[in-house]
This record gives C-alpha cells, sequence and structure tokens, in this order.
C-alpha cells in the first residue's frame, strides 16, 4: 500500500507542473520512487510538420443562417463572388380587394456585414426558378445556378450601398410580376399546394464576372418574429385611387422555414498560390492559405509522429496545435477568420469531427478561436491515437468553421516560415 501511495503523488505532481523548458526531460519525484517504477515526462516541439493549400470547393450549404452576395478581388487570394437561391414562405392570405393595381413589388434584404470595398456599386439581378427545392435534397456551393432557373428575370438594379437606409438593400422588381400575384391569387395563394410549390423561390446573383467590390451578409430570421425584414414587399391600391391613401402591403419572407442554400465562384489565376493549387502536395511554401466560401484549405502532416513511441510506451498528457497568422498578411480591410476547425477527411472525401472538438454540455463540435494572431487547438487524442497500434486513418485539414456562409480569410504560417506552425507534445513514458 505505502509504495502505491507514492506512485499516487508522483502522478499528481506531473499532472499539475508547468513545463517551460522544450525537448527537456522531467524526472519527477525520482527520490522517492524505487528504480523500477520512474516516471519520465517529456516535453516536444520539434516536430516536422507538413502544410500545403489546396481547393475545398465541394460543401454543403443547405440552410445556412446567412446568405451572401456579391463580389470582391482580395490582393491575395485572387476574385472571389457569391450567390444564392431561397425559397419564399406564406405567412397569411393576402385576401385581395377588388380592382386593385400593383404599386411597386420590391425585394428586401437586411444586411449586418459587409466584405470588401463598402462603397462600390454592383449589380444584382433576380431570377424566378423553375426547380422545386426538397427538403430531402443537399445543396452544395458549387452548385450550377442555370439547373434552377429558366431566365424568368424578375427585376434588376444598381446597388449603392451608401444609399441604403437602415442597412436594407431594396431591388425593384418588374411590377408585371407583382400583377400576376395579384390576378392570379387562387393559383398562388388558395391552392391546396405549399406556397414554394407554386412560386418555387428566387435566385440572386451580381455582375456576370466578379468585380472589386463587397459581399453582403444577411441573416435569416426565425418564422413569425414581429418584423421580418427579408421579404418580398408587394404594395397595390385600389386603381380608382390616385391617392396614397388606400395603399396596403402584402409580405413573403424568407425565414428559417425557407429552404435555401449560397453558391461560390473562385478565380485564383492570379493569386500568390495558384501554383500549389495546381500541385498542391508537393510545392512547400512558408505560409498557407484558408478562404472561406468553399475557397481554400490547408492540409497538414506530421511524418514523423509515430516514433514518438517507438520502442517504448507512451501516454499523451496534452497535445496543442499552434496555428499562427503570417503577420505580413494581415489587413484591417480584409478581416482573418474568427474560428478555425480541424477536422479529418475519410476515403470518401467526407468531414470527420473529433472528439477533442466536441462540446458535451451544448452538443456542438467547436473550433480554435483567434487570440492574438494565433489558433490554438487541443489534439491531444488524435496525437494519442497517430501514437498507438490503430492511429486514425484520415487526412487531417484546417477549415473556417463557418465556411457555409462566412466570407474572410487567414494566411498562416507552416513548418518553412521563422515564426513556425508548431504542435507541443507532454507526454509520460512508463
Amino acid at each position: 500500500m505505502k509504495r502505491n501511495f507514492f506512485i499516487i503523488i508522483a502522478i499528481t505532481l506531473i499532472s499539475g507542473f508547468f513545463f517551460s523548458n522544450c525537448n527537456k526531460e522531467q524526472q519527477i519525484g525520482m527520490n522517492i520512487l524505487p528504480d523500477e517504477d520512474n516516471i519520465l515526462t517529456t516535453i516536444v516541439d520539434t516536430f516536422s510538420i507538413e502544410v500545403h493549400t489546396t481547393r475545398a470547393e465541394h460543401i454543403n450549404t443547405t440552410n445556412a443562417p446567412y446568405l451572401l452576395l456579391g463580389s470582391y478581388i482580395d490582393p491575395i487570394f485572387g476574385s472571389t463572388k457569391a450567390s444564392f437561391i431561397t425559397q419564399l414562405r406564406q405567412e397569411l392570405y393576402p385576401n385581395f380587394p377588388d380592382s386593385i393595381v400593383c404599386v411597386a413589388i420590391e425585394l428586401h434584404l437586411p444586411y449586418s456585414e459587409v466584405y470588401g470595398d463598402s462603397t462600390a456599386e454592383q449589380e444584382i439581378y433576380v431570377y424566378e426558378i423553375s426547380s422545386i427545392l426538397s427538403i430531402e435534397e443537399s445543396y452544395f456551393s458549387d452548385t450550377i445556378a442555370s439547373n434552377f432557373h429558366n431566365d424568368n428575370l424578375l427585376g434588376t438594379g444598381t446597388f449603392d450601398p451608401t444609399s441604403a437606409i437602415s442597412r436594407i438593400l431594396k431591388i425593384p422588381l418588374d411590377n408585371e410580376f407583382g400583377q400576376l400575384l395579384i390576378d392570379n391569387e387562387e393559383d398562388y395563394f388558395e391552392t391546396l399546394l405549399p406556397f414554394p410549390e407554386v412560386f418555387k423561390g428566387l435566385y440572386l446573383t451580381t455582375n456576370s464576372e466578379a468585380i472589386d467590390a463587397a459581399i453582403f451578409k444577411f441573416p435569416v430570421n426565425a418564422p413569425f418574429i414581429a418584423t421580418n425584414d427579408f421579404k418580398l414587399l408587394l404594395i397595390y391600391q385600389d386603381e380608382n385611387d390616385s391617392g396614397n391613401s388606400s395603399r396596403d402591403t402584402f409580405e413573403l419572407p424568407v425565414s428559417t422555414n425557407s429552404l435555401r442554400f449560397n453558391m461560390f465562384e473562385h478565380d485564383y489565376t492570379n493569386s500568390y498560390f495558384y501554383e500549389q493549387l495546381n500541385d498542391p502536395f508537393t510545392i512547400n511554401d512558408s505560409i498557407a492559405f484558408i478562404q472561406s466560401m468553399a475557397g481554400t484549405k490547408i492540409r497538414i502532416k506530421i511524418p514523423f509522429i509515430e516514433n514518438l513511441s517507438e520502442n517504448k510506451n507512451i501516454i499523451i498528457n496534452k497535445a496543442e496545435l499552434v496555428v499562427k497568422q503570417d503577420p505580413l498578411s494581415i489587413s484591417d480591410e480584409y478581416a482573418p477568420i474568427g474560428e478555425l476547425a480541424f477536422v479529418g477527411y475519410d476515403e470518401d472525401d467526407n468531414v470527420v469531427r473529433f472528439n477533442d472538438f466536441y462540446n458535451t454540455q451544448t452538443g456542438f463540435y467547436y473550433g480554435s478561436s483567434l487570440s492574438e494572431n494565433e489558433y490554438r487547438f487541443n489534439v491531444t487524442r488524435i496525437i494519442q491515437s497517430l501514437t498507438s497500434a490503430e492511429p486514425y486513418d484520415f487526412e487531417f485539414y484546417f477549415i473556417d468553421k463557418s465556411a457555409t456562409y462566412d466570407f474572410k480569410r487567414t494566411v498562416v504560417t507552416t513548418g518553412e516560415h521563422s515564426d513556425a506552425m508548431k504542435l507541443v507534445v507532454t507526454y509520460t513514458e512508463y
């Protein structure tokens, strides 16, 4: 019993001790333990880490909490364009009076954030889609929009964000479309079919080619809230009334009940890392590139991590990946990604999320938030597996945790950089 008590004391000391010297063996409690029970604790941060930039391309954006629209040209990443498709929802019956006409019909899109040059004008195009969105389907970032619409242009306009009122983008649509809704009230609103199966939805896009402007982020509100500003607004009045006293409105909102998805286009031809994308796993650079909107992700490999357990038994006490921003890429205009995720990809290219990043209280997976120009990841279980007899069989990547609806980018240092990304492992040999 006395010998076991000493072992417990030694283990407790190891877990609470602060280690400041890398690659240094710490022998704790050696003076109280018999030789055969010596416990050796070591910290290592000199692992070789291979980092490569590659395309993200194909991600599921179904029912993203934000819809993105616009384009910009990033001096490092090249040009990006965002479009989206969404349903409208019918919350009330219109009960249009007789003898009314459409005065105006507008699409209102309240935006919460802007990325890029918020003073630049953009052309906005609104199309009616011709395909029914299905709750049984998943929709992806690289969807070809022309498969969903038949060139039925409902409206267009030049949007100048400096003139927007209360941060709401308002796009005028063709009054003939508004009159069509009024004249065919029974067909659109009183049918037994749900409204999204009668009027299937909208496709919004910008200039045919990306211009150096901005991308706008539109939050999707919960249904039946007091004021839903993301909506199609129909303004009508009695055709015999030339004044405004008889004007009334009818709304078709975009809410969380609306099926919707984002689509993204990237042109990296003039980007700094274009050659890496064409030969992603052979070209080594001192920096790597992560972009939202299904842009780019980075793959990492730790090629000799299994040597850590060669000819000895070890327990990983703690393993932390320290991912550092490249200081030369930090820009006030192009904000960095707020939270990265460290994930695996299986042989079928499906994302695998690890228990290291699972919040047992909320039931959600979380990532590492940017703090003092660093992202830090606790990867203890992952490294323990990689040093075991049956390691994880995944490729490991850093991605933007909010890649389906975020529009930011981050440049990080690699193992080739003077201030390199590093893995710090504390382990006990037994």
